[in-house]
């Protein structure tokens, strides 16, 4: 018999005579569905507040080097779980605020613009730098009608990111403690090194009995 022959019939209830009411049937597994996904919701209500304290302690170990360099990334362990740490600069994609460069700028730490502008073809810059070139070169088009329309010009579209230079500066000034979370970002991968079964119904019984 083919697998979709196997399958568990679903058994249709009578109609219950209520206008708007819809037709109920029997699904097997679907109770256990939904405990999982209300105990998943509940536990992920709380991951925050165990997540919290595990960064508070990674970031207090790299603030122990402010006013130096910027320590190696360290292993994390208790017990049978451990965690990379990793303090990485700010993504690119992320763009500084205005708030954040002024903060950056007044405490001397560098931070990099990127352009972003379209395709565009354009005089050569040089050229442009030689002005009386620049005149000949728009005396000789002033002669075709219509010259002044074969030009736009592009306004620079500029981003403010973080910088490796931003980092280190940071650390080297002895501002980790103010500036560390602008131009920063703390990642933890913790992982279990053996099954914890017990310990995990334990954690989640105390979980749900705070809910």
């Amino acid at each position: 018999m083919s697998l979709l022959g196997k399958a568990t019939p679903f058994k249709r209830t009578t109609k219950i005579e209520r206008k708007g009411a819809k037709t109920e049937i029997e699904i097997q597994g679907l109770e256990d569905y939904a405990i999982i996904d209300s105990l998943i919701k509940s536990l992920e209500a709380v991951k925050d507040s165990y997540s919290e304290p595990v960064k508070s302690q990674a970031r207090e170990f790299f603030l122990e080097s402010d006013g130096g360099k910027k320590p190696s990334n360290p292993r994390g362990v208790e017990g049978i779980a451990e965690a990379s740490i990793e303090l990485r600069k700010r993504s690119t994609r992320s763009t500084l605020s205005d708030e954040e460069v002024a903060l950056l700028t007044a405490n001397d730490v560098p931070f990099e613009v990127i352009e972003d502008t379209a395709e565009l073809t354009a005089f050569n810059p040089e050229v442009l730098k030689n002005p009386a070139l620049v005149k000949v070169i728009e005396k000789a088009l002033e002669k075709i009608p219509g010259a002044e329309t074969f030009f736009v010009k592009q306004e620079q579209v500029a981003r403010r990111v973080v910088s490796d230079d931003s980092v280190s500066a940071v650390f080297s000034k002895g501002l980790a403690k103010e500036l560390l979370d602008v131009v920063t970002v703390l990642a933890i991968k913790a992982k279990l090194n053996a099954p914890a079964d017990k310990k995990a119904i334990e954690l989640v019984k105390k979980i749900l009995g705070k809910n």
